[in-house]
C-alpha cells in the first residue's frame, strides 16, 4: 500500500501537512488526514514512521496534484 504526504503553504490554510491516497489510473486524490504544522511540524516525521511500520510506503506526492491537494484541504479540512 502507498500513501502520499504534501506540505501546503497558502494564505488562506497557513502551513499545512497532509497524507492522500492516491488513485494513479485516475489521479483522484482522497485526503485520509491533516494538520496546521502551527500544531506540530514534527508530526509528519512520526506518521511516517508509523506507516512505515504498519508496512504502508510514504511516498511525496507528485508536483503537479499540489494544486489539487490544496483544494481538497481547503474544502474538507474547513479552511
Amino acid at each position: 500500500m502507498e500513501i502520499y504526504h504534501v506540505f501546503l503553504c497558502g494564505d488562506d490554510i497557513g502551513e499545512i501537512d497532509a497524507f492522500f491516497d492516491l488513485n494513479r489510473a485516475t489521479l483522484k486524490l482522497k485526503l485520509i488526514t491533516h494538520w496546521s504544522c502551527d500544531d506540530a511540524h514534527y508530526r509528519a516525521e512520526y506518521m511516517r514512521g508509523l506507516f512505515k511500520h504498519c508496512g504502508v510506503d510514504v511516498k511525496p506526492l507528485p508536483a503537479r496534484l499540489k494544486q489539487l491537494a490544496t483544494q481538497l484541504v481547503r474544502e474538507q479540512g474547513g479552511y
